[in-house]
């Protein structure tokens, strides 16, 4: 087994536990903060997702190049010992796993990978489109208020209402702009009550 190899396996072995524990912290933290607002709990769970792919990953790295970050710190001075014991040999326990065992691991998680980060990128950029191609919806002033006072109930600034031909059901996106995107014709003759539902 090579070092990639070892390193793969032992990311995939660390993924099995620690995956589990930080989805079960999150789901903990995420219903603690339940009364907090969605944004908080938003938070948590993203943060979870960044730390399911780090963490697997920075308890396999080597720790030898710390010490070359502190190398005023004193160290403790060991004496070697060898101990040489005679006797009848035994058999290693240790478990064989043949080499391409690893292999189709190895490749079938960087498949599952790249996979998931281009359909990721697609849908993306498929909804970079949209919002390119929204247009600015035409409210009513009933309907302007309650968009107002809605975005001040739930804490979430400015929120654009928009139309788009591209989607056929009321749609969110966004990080530092929030938009709404309706379908195209969708308001024409709706009530407030309806409007503020969707919203």
């Amino acid at each position: 087994m090579n070092s990639f190899e070892s390193w793969m396996l032992s990311y995939l072995v660390n993924s099995i536990w620690q995956v589990l524990l930080l989805f079960a912290t999150g789901w903990i933290a995420a219903r603690a903060l339940r009364r907090v607002g969605a944004a908080a709990e938003h938070r948590v769970w993203v943060t979870v997702l960044i730390l399911q792919v780090l963490l697997p990953a920075c308890s396999v790295l080597p720790l030898g190049w710390l010490r070359s970050l502190a190398p005023v710190l004193p160290h403790a001075a060991a004496e070697a010992k060898v101990s040489v014991i005679t006797g009848a040999g035994v058999a290693s326990g240790s478990i064989h796993v043949p080499s391409w065992a690893f292999l189709i691991a190895t490749v079938g998680y960087v498949f599952l990978t790249v996979w998931f980060a281009v359909r990721f990128l697609w849908r993306w950029t498929r909804l970079a489109g949209i919002r390119r191609e929204a247009v600015p919806a035409l409210l009513t002033e009933q309907m302007e208020r309650c968009r107002a006072e809605l975005a001040a109930a739930f804490g979430v600034g400015s929120v654009a209402v928009l139309t788009s031909s591209r989607v056929f059901s009321p749609v969110t996106m966004g990080l530092r702009r929030r938009i709404v995107v309706l379908p195209a014709g969708m308001l024409s003759g709706m009530a407030v009550a309806d409007f503020q539902t969707i919203l």
